[in-house]
Formats: structure tokens, C-alpha cells, sequence
């Protein structure tokens, strides 16, 4: 068995011997590939790296065996660009609030990279377990490799004489393309059999976030004195987020597959509102601390609002025992209330 694989590898020397000596030869362009087309035919202006992946992958055909694969690496381009780009400005220029809402806008890529590029992963794994589940062991893949090697004799003639010529014209772009094809023929077999794999996946959970939002809208309800367009902004944001993670859970609880990728997807969509979020709360912030000045400023004197707060202490009393037992029964929109109530008692003059 083991000479005829040896017979077999002989064969595959002679003939990568004969592709090297035709391609050495080779110095006409009969019939050149659609490669060979003005977007290749550049060949005083280097392509970037990512042009030179994107032409390898689209010789190695990706899409045909793994859906949305070109999509996912361009999310994956672009989103590392600006990422990257914002990275930067804090090495060269520090901390400021402009570069700290630039990276959240920068990592709002987050989503479309996580949509498109989950499946792809998963996929692209499913793909490898099912090619490599398709031979014994090593020496039946050097034995069908040897094989398809010399059913596709004429193609690796055809990739090598394409890929010398490309060297010769300085088209990297065409050898990236070319490389790409000669990787896919010297893998490509037929499936012999296809097995369903399932992902186990362990039950996750997220912090639950809507204590925390309860009691801000109860606060800034109970205090009656807080309120503009960038609070408003800054909750509905806050809503967006906690619904998300809510919904995470409930889906991460189910423990299948489907429920991991959507649960998945539902963080993914977080990111997208960082920048927002980021943006409406800072100035819900600001809003808030204002608006706290212009009060504090009505009163002399921190024993002013001593004495204010002592001509409402039946008010603020009740308002703190309802707080603790809104604290020990775990309702937290209404604690929120009671607070901002108390805040509205010790502050107001009426």
C-alpha cells in the first residue's frame, strides 16, 4: 500500500516538474482568465493589503462554500479601519471627550461584524469538521490529493502559467487571485458524506440592568424638577440597552443553538447605540447638574436648606419609610420616586 502512495507522490513531483518548465516557457497570454481584466492591470500602484486578500479570496472562491464570507471580511476591514484610526488618536493625542465619542462611534461596527461574521464562524467550522471527517487520516488525503492533482493536471498548468506571467507584469492583485484558485483545486473534493453537528452551548446570563433604570425614571419622576430633551434621549437610549440584555437572557436561557445566536445578535445591537447613549446622557448629565446650581443658588446658605428641609420633615419622613420598604421588597421605580421626593422636599421652597 504504502509503495503504491510512493508511486503516486513520484507522480506528483514529475508533475509539478512539468507545470515549472511550461510556465518557465510560457511567454504568450493566449486566452488569458477574466483576471487579466483593467482592474488587475495596475502595475505602478501597490494595492493595500486588504485589496490583496480580497482578490486572494475571491480566487479561492469563499462565498460558494461559506455564505456572506466576502461580506463578513469587508465588516471585519472596515470596522478594524476605524477602530484602529480612533485607537490612534488617543496614542497621539490623549484623552478628550471628541476621540472618546469617536471610538464608540467606531465601535458601533460591533453589530453588522457580529450579524454577518457569527454565522460565517460557525459555518466555516462546520465546513472543516465535515472536509477533514471525509478522509481516514493523512495518508487517504495524500492519496485523493494525488489524485485530484493529476485529474486537474491541465488547471495547474493554466494556474502556474497565469500566476508566472502576473510576477512578470507586477499585477499582485492577479497572483493574490491566482494563489487563491490554486488553493482551492488542491483542496476541492467532492463530499463523500455530510454529518449534522450540533453546538452544545452552556446557559449564560447577563447582569439584569432594569433595577437600575426603574429607579432613575422613579427618581427623576419623584424630584419634578429635572427634565429636557437629553434626559428624554438618555433614557429611551438606556431602554434600548436594557431591553436588549433582557432579551439576551431570555434567549441564552432557552440553551439551544438558536437561542445563543440571538441572543448573541441582541448584544451585538448594543453596540450600535454607544455613541448616542454616550452622547444624550452626558448631556443629560450636564442638564441635571445645572439645573441642581440654578436651585442651590436660591437658597443663602447650606443652613437655609437646613432649616427648609426641617419645615418639611413630616413630608420627608413618610417619603423614607416608604423608601426602605420599597428597598426590602426589591421595587425600585418606586424607591427611585421616594428619593426624588425626598430631594424635592428638602429643596423646594412652596
Amino acid at each position: 500500500k504504502y509503495m503504491r502512495i510512493l508511486n503516486k507522490m513520484k507522480n506528483l513531483i514529475f508533475i509539478a516538474i512539468a507545470v515549472l518548465l511550461l510556465s518557465a516557457v510560457s511567454q504568450v497570454d493566449a486566452k488569458r482568465s477574466t483576471l487579466s481584466s483593467s482592474k488587475y492591470m495596475t502595475p505602478n500602484k501597490q494595492p493595500t493589503w486588504q485589496e490583496l486578500f480580497d482578490n486572494f479570496m475571491e480566487g479561492l472562491a469563499i462565498d460558494e462554500m461559506i455564505d456572506n464570507s466576502t461580506n463578513c471580511i469587508h465588516y471585519v476591514e472596515s470596522g478594524y479601519s476605524d477602530i484602529s484610526e480612533s485607537v490612534n488618536h488617543f496614542i497621539k493625542r490623549g484623552w478628550t471627550w471628541e476621540n472618546y465619542v469617536d471610538f464608540l462611534g467606531s465601535m458601533s461596527h460591533a453589530t453588522p461584524i457580529t450579524r454577518t461574521c457569527f454565522d460565517v464562524v460557525l459555518e466555516s467550522r462546520d465546513t472543516f469538521t465535515d472536509y477533514v471527517a471525509e478522509f481516514d487520516g493523512f495518508i487517504d488525503f495524500a492519496n485523493q490529493a494525488s489524485q485530484n492533482a493529476i485529474t486537474n493536471t491541465f488547471e495547474w498548468i493554466k494556474i502556474g502559467t497565469d500566476i508566472f506571467n502576473a510576477i512578470n507584469s507586477k499585477r499582485p492583485k492577479e497572483v493574490a487571485f491566482n494563489i487563491g484558485s490554486a488553493i482551492r483545486t488542491f483542496f476541492h473534493f467532492t463530499p463523500k458524506m455530510l454529518k449534522e453537528i450540533n453546538i452544545t452551548r452552556r446557559t449564560l446570563g447577563l447582569p439584569d440592568l432594569r433595577p437600575f433604570e426603574d429607579f432613575m425614571r422613579g427618581f427623576l419622576d419623584g424630584s419634578q424638577v429635572f427634565s429636557s430633551d437629553n434626559i428624554s434621549n438618555c433614557l429611551n437610549q438606556t431602554e434600548f440597552v436594557v431591553k436588549s440584555v433582557e432579551d439576551a437572557n431570555r434567549e441564552f436561557a432557552k440553551g439551544s443553538d438558536a437561542g445563543f445566536r440571538a441572543g448573541v445578535f441582541e448584544i451585538a445591537d448594543v453596540f450600535e447605540v454607544l455613541k448616542p447613549l454616550n452622547v444624550d446622557c452626558a448631556g443629560g448629565a450636564t442638564d441635571i447638574k445645572t439645573a441642581f446650581l440654578n436651585i442651590y443658588k436660591t437658597f443663602g446658605s447650606p443652613v437655609d436648606i437646613l432649616l427648609n428641609a426641617a419645615r418639611h420633615m413630616n413630608q420627608i419622613s413618610f417619603a423614607g419609610i416608604g423608601a426602605w420598604q420599597d428597598f426590602r421588597n426589591g421595587n425600585w421605580n418606586s424607591l427611585g420616586k421616594e428619593i426624588g421626593q425626598i430631594f424635592y422636599f428638602v429643596f423646594t421652597t412652596n
